[in-house]
């Protein structure tokens, strides 16, 4: 699992389209089944949300 740093992106989309399995959105668009991600990934930076 790739983890991109939620602070420091800037939602520009650059690493979505070399995404090897499309699984990167801007937080807001994130689908409801993969909402829980979202934490996570905050978590693995130590950043709460």
């Amino acid at each position: 699992m790739l983890f991109i740093h939620p602070e420091e992106c800037i939602d520009c989309g650059a690493c979505e389209s070399v995404c090897p399995v499309t699984a990167i959105f801007p937080e807001a668009s994130v689908p409801e089944q993969w909402q829980s991600y979202i934490k996570l990934n905050y978590a693995a930076f130590g950043v709460k949300k």
